[in-house]
């Protein structure tokens, strides 16, 4: 912030933790908190379901002209509380703490995972986020926490070529993963909790 009309501080932290399952199954924690103070440029917020802008400078596949828009509306670069329920909702502020949970399941349906090519190549995610963000003229507490639940599908495909190319990794193409938050706890005006929403992401979540 030297030289910049902005001067603020920013501090955040990140703690991931996986538990191996038996029969390849595993579970997921992600804790994040972030402390803000000053004068914040929007681009440098934390938000409730994505990265901050700032932060998709540097995952170009992200900022791609190549969507159309009404994809690219759906189109989540995961990160800050991670509320994929409220992509359409993503606001910003100064501070913020969330929890993430994901039960990864080895195989798209347990029963496929035999199969040869849909077996290997095409996972199953359930999931739970929850969190809060919030301004510096506002107190911190646990009122108005927000959360949201469904399941997910993850595409490895990618990963089959990274032996014979980088290209995908460099245009930051790492998965296909498309979620479903078809429960959210504070929806939009005259939307209902229970919906069939989705997202659509190209990199692990956590």
């Amino acid at each position: 912030t030297v030289l910049s009309e902005f001067n603020y501080s920013k501090v955040y932290s990140e703690i991931i933790q996986t538990f191996r399952l038996p029969f390849g199954y595993s579970f997921s924690v992600r804790l994040f908190g972030g402390y803000g103070n000053g004068t914040i440029p929007q681009q440098a917020k934390f938000f409730i379901a994505t990265s901050s802008p700032i932060d998709q400078f540097y995952r170009p596949l992200y900022r791609s002209k190549i969507f159309p828009a009404d994809l690219r509306k759906h189109i989540e670069p995961f990160g800050g509380a991670g509320l994929r329920g409220y992509i359409d909702q993503n606001v910003s502020g100064d501070r913020i703490y969330s929890v993430n949970f994901e039960l990864n399941l080895p195989s798209l349906l347990p029963l496929l995972g035999n199969l040869p090519i849909i077996g290997n190549l095409f996972k199953t995610t359930l999931f739970f986020d929850a969190g809060k963000i919030w301004d510096q003229n506002q107190r911190a507490s646990l009122k108005g926490i927000k959360y949201d639940l469904g399941f997910g599908v993850r595409s490895t495909i990618f990963e089959q070529f990274s032996s014979m190319t980088n290209l995908f990794s460099e245009i930051g193409l790492n998965m296909i993963r498309v979620d479903f938050p078809v429960y959210v706890s504070h929806p939009i005006n005259g939307e209902k909790k229970l919906k069939l929403r989705w997202v659509l992401g190209f990199d692990k979540t956590f």
